[in-house]
């Protein structure tokens, strides 16, 4: 493979060393902080094509587009993972009950990135407490959306 010049930072297919690539915003302070429930949307992209949607949402988080930042899944293998040949792109907002910014980072994804990926949101309390799809009944996602789909639709089976 070819040596890449001038990058600031390796592409999740170089990575083997590191489960995620980092992502922060450059106006930290022109997005809120963080609360107890903040969460994340959650695209996952086929390994040929990690890169390219990486590059694109890592440029959109740095230059203030999307949230507060994001994160990819590398090479290295990971024990959460469900499909090796997916990677997970994680693109955090501050708070999951402000569903005005939860909507707009997903039309954002959609309309000015073009990344239609069917997309699920989760919050990061859920991670945290270790539930995630393959070992816990039920939905462990707050919302969805389907391929193109700007729209918040509940997991069948979620109460709340």
């Amino acid at each position: 493979m070819a040596k890449r010049k001038n990058t600031a930072s390796p592409l999740p297919t170089e990575v083997y060393s590191d489960y995620w690539i980092w992502a922060q915003r450059v106006d930290r302070y022109n997005y809120p902080q963080p609360t107890e429930r903040c969460g994340k949307w959650m695209i996952y992209a086929h390994i040929s094509e990690v890169d390219q949607v990486w590059v694109t949402i890592r440029n959109a988080v740095v230059g203030g587009l999307l949230g507060s930042s994001a994160k990819v899944a590398t090479m290295m293998p990971n024990p959460n993972a469900v499909k090796p040949d997916y990677k997970v792109i994680c693109i955090y907002t501050y708070d999951s009950e402000d569903r005005d910014d939860v909507v707009r980072i997903l039309t954002s994804l959609r309309e000015d990135l073009g990344i239609l990926h069917k997309a699920f949101y989760k919050e990061d309390n859920v991670t945290l407490s270790g539930n995630y799809s393959f070992n816990t009944k039920g939905p462990v996602s707050k919302y969805w959306a389907d391929y193109g789909e700007i729209a918040l639709r509940k997991p069948k089976g979620r109460q709340a």
